[in-house]
C-alpha cells in the first residue's frame, strides 16, 4: 500500500512540474550529464570499474574544499583566498615533517614530529585566516570578494617568504618527508579489486558533520537565516558577526585539512593550491548552493563535486590539453552563475 502510495504521488509531482522551468534550473547540470555520457560513447573506458574507483580517490580534495565554500556561500560569502590558504597549510605540513640533515630545510636540525600535530596546525590556521576574514568584512563592512581576494595575495607573499626560510632557498618542499605522512594521505582498502583512500572515508565522514550542522543545530538554522536576510535574522536576535565567524572559522579549518591533503600530492612549491578555490566555487553552484546566499544542502555539493571531477577526467580522456581545463571551468561558472542569480532575482 505505502509502495503504492508513493508511486502515485510521484505521478502526481512529475505531472504538476512545471517542465519549462525546471530545464531551466537545472540546464548546467543537464548540459554535464550529456557531456559525461557523450564522452562515455567515445571511450568507453570512461565508466569503466576501476575508473569509478579513480573518480572517488579523486573527489575527497575537493569535496573538502567544497564543503568550506558551501558553509561561507550559504551565509552569503565568498572566499578567493581558500586555495592559496591551502597551499600555505601544505607547505607548513611538510615542512614540519622533513627530515633533518637534508641539503633544503626549512627548519634545519628539526626531527620530523609525529604527523598529527602538522594536521592540528593546517586546521588552526586556516580557521584563524578565516575568522580575520569575517571579522574584517562584518566590522568594517567590506565585501567578501575584495577581502578574500586581498586574504589570498598576502597569503601567497607569506608563501614565497616560507619558502625561503632556514637552507631552503625557495625550493619545492619536497625532499626527505617523512614517508608516514604520505602513507596516511595515500594508503586505503580494497574493494572489488580497487583501493579507496582512507582519507576519502574520513572526507564523506565530515560531509556527514556538516549535513547535522546545516539541518539540526541552531547555527545551521542562524546561517540560513542570515544568507537569505541578515536584517531580517538580526530582528530576530542572530548575530551576524558570530554566525560569520563561526562559518568562516569551520570553512578554514576544512580549507586546512584540504591543504594538508594537498600537500601529500602536490609538489609544494608557489602553486599549490592554485585553482581548489574556483574548483570548489563551480562545484558549489552547480550542486545548488545560490551566490545570493541561504540556498544549499550537502547532497548537492556532493553532487557537485562528482559531476566536476567528471567532467575535468572526461577532459583527460577526449585528449583535450590541460591548458584548456581551466577554460571550460570557467565558462561552467560563468553559466551557473548566471542562471543562479536570475533565479534569486526571480524569486524576490
Amino acid at each position: 500500500m505505502d509502495i503504492k502510495y508513493s508511486f502515485n504521488r510521484t505521478i502526481d509531482y512529475f505531472k504538476t512540474l512545471d517542465k519549462r522551468a525546471a530545464l531551466k534550473n537545472n540546464i548546467v547540470v543537464l548540459a554535464l550529464i550529456a557531456f559525461v555520457i557523450f564522452t562515455a560513447i567515445v571511450s568507453p573506458r570512461f565508466l569503466s570499474h576501476g575508473m569509478l574507483f579513480r573518480l572517488l580517490n579523486r573527489i575527497g580534495l575537493t569535496l573538502t574544499m567544497a564543503l568550506g565554500m558551501s558553509c561561507i556561500m550559504i551565509v552569503g560569502g565568498t572566499d578567493l583566498s581558500a586555495g592559496r590558504v591551502s597551499g600555505l597549510v601544505g607547505l607548513v605540513s611538510a615542512s614540519l615533517l622533513q627530515q633533518s640533515g637534508l641539503a633544503n630545510e626549512v627548519f634545519v636540525g628539526i626531527a620530523p614530529i609525529p604527523t598529527i600535530f602538522p594536521l592540528l596546525l593546517a586546521m588552526a590556521i586556516g580557521a584563524l585566516v578565516g575568522i580575520v576574514n569575517a571579522f574584517v568584512i562584518i566590522k568594517f563592512r567590506l565585501h567578501p570578494f575584495i577581502m578574500t581576494l586581498a586574504t589570498g595575495m598576502i597569503v601567497y607573499s607569506l608563501m614565497f617568504w616560507y619558502m625561503s626560510l632556514g637552507t631552503n632557498a625557495n625550493k619545492p618542499i619536497t625532499a626527505g618527508i617523512d614517508t608516514d605522512y604520505y602513507k596516511l594521505i595515500n594508503t586505503g582498502i580494497v574493494v572489488a579489486g580497487q583501493k579507496i583512500n582512507y582519507f576519502v572515508i574520513v572526507v564523506f565522514a565530515l560531509a556527514g558533520f556538516m549535513w547535522i550542522l546545516y539541518n539540526k543545530t541552531p547555527i545551521g538554522r542562524s546561517m540560513y537565516a542570515v544568507g537569505c536576510n541578515r536584517d531580517a535574522a538580526q530582528v530576530t536576535g542572530i548575530s551576524i558577526l558570530k554566525t560569520t565567524l563561526i562559518c568562516f572559522g569551520i570553512a578554514g579549518a576544512l580549507f586546512g585539512i584540504a591543504g594538508f591533503i594537498n600537500g601529500g600530492y602536490s609538489s609544494n612549491n608557489l602553486d599549490s593550491g592554485y585553482g581548489l578555490d574556483l574548483d570548489a566555487i563551480a562545484a558549489c553552484i552547480i550542486g545548488g548552493v545560490s551566490f545570493a546566499g541561504g540556498v544549499g544542502k550537502i547532497s548537492g555539493v556532493i553532487m557537485g563535486v562528482l559531476l566536476i571531477n567528471l567532467i575535468q577526467l572526461a577532459l583527460v580522456f577526449l585528449r583535450v590539453d590541460t591548458h584548456y581545463t581551466s577554460l571550460v571551468s570557467g565558462l561552467i561558472i560563468i553559466l551557473a552563475v548566471g542562471l543562479d542569480m536570475q533565479k534569486s532575482r526571480a524569486m524576490k
